[in-house]
């Protein structure tokens, strides 16, 4: 099952995740940037449900991103959308 991880908000997160987020998924930082400020946001699309979770609780509790995880066909209407 595929799964697609949303940043619901950005909470405490430090700016400089953006710059660690850009690095991680070769993207420029811009990008990222606009995601992080724009939330609600799709990060990730169609991923394997493993890496999904991965990436939620990671991003969760190492930089203090609220983030959500929907399987693929109950992505919710978002106004920012970056696939990635």
């Amino acid at each position: 099952m595929t799964s697609s991880v949303i940043i619901d908000s950005i909470g405490t997160a430090k700016p400089i995740a953006s710059k660690i987020l850009s690095d991680a998924f070769e993207i420029p930082q811009e990008l990222i940037t606009k995601l992080i400020y724009g939330a609600p946001s799709v990060l990730l699309h169609k991923v394997d449900e493993k890496i999904a979770n991965k990436a939620t609780k990671t991003l969760s509790q190492r930089y203090v991103f609220k983030m959500l995880l929907f399987p693929c066909l109950q992505i919710p209407q978002l106004t920012t959308l970056a696939f990635i």
